[in-house]
């Protein structure tokens, strides 16, 4: 309960700075890894620990052996332009994520953004004009009560002052769960699921997820928005699968 009321002060835009000193003082913030007394809430040290996407594909984020796009995106070129998605789908970030989503830990997405702000701020990426998070279908965001990517994008949209549009797009209809398919089967799953609900006033876009696996999701998204004016699109994600 206390715990509650601590987060909800520190979110008010308007707090008198002088407030937050005493709160983070009574309840300062732990690193989630190995909850050490950390500023950010995920210690240098244990995201110095984490596995990392060596040499990572600038277009779609997975481990490439040369400085241009890697042999997929040289076939198949996804519709969107850049990739950051710095850390590998392994524990303990995988499980993080998954308490995320599958327990509710809704208190991990803060540290978790902060973590991936980080990345992003040491590269030399231009920055977009507006996150946009992946949608969740309206019965799926039902059943888990929150959506992780709009959690995490809210507080990336803090740490860099990039403005967010946590509505613009929608998913209208319900899709499987892409966990279990194949890549043509993710393809076929996500195709045309995505919609604007209003104009795209700006050109330059970042979608925002928790992880990318094969890219189907974030490559559709991307294809509805290129129809809307989007001329750069990035994705933003924590983590990359070995697909």
């Amino acid at each position: 309960m206390v715990g509650s009321l601590y987060g909800q002060l520190k979110r008010m835009p308007r707090i008198d700075r002088c407030v937050k000193t005493v709160l983070d003082a009574l309840y300062p913030t732990k690193c989630v890894l190995c909850h050490r007394i950390d500023r950010i809430g995920l210690c240098t040290d244990c995201l110095s620990t984490v596995d990392r996407v060596e040499q990572p594909c600038f277009q779609c984020g997975t481990r490439c052996t040369g400085a241009g796009p890697c042999g997929r995106c040289q076939v198949r070129s996804p519709a969107y332009d850049f990739t950051i998605a710095p850390f590998r789908y392994h524990p303990p970030l995988a499980i993080k994520i998954h308490q995320l989503k599958y327990q509710r830990k809704v208190a991990l997405a803060r540290p978790l953004a902060q973590a991936l702000s980080r990345e992003i701020k040491q590269l030399n990426y231009p920055r977009p004009q507006l996150l946009i998070p992946v949608p969740l279908h309206w019965s799926r965001l039902l059943w888990r009560g929150f959506n992780q990517s709009v959690e995490l994008a809210r507080h990336i949209s803090s740490e860099l002052d990039i403005p967010i549009s946590r509505n613009l797009v929608r998913r209208n209809r319900s899709t499987i769960s892409q966990a279990l398919l194949s890549s043509r089967q993710r393809k076929r799953n996500v195709s045309n699921c995505f919609e604007l609900r209003r104009p795209l006033n700006v050109a330059s876009v970042a979608i925002v997820d928790d992880v990318v696996t094969s890219g189907a999701t974030v490559d559709q998204m991307s294809r509805e928005l290129r129809k809307h004016g989007a001329v750069q699109i990035q994705v933003w994600a924590l983590l990359r699968t070995e697909y």
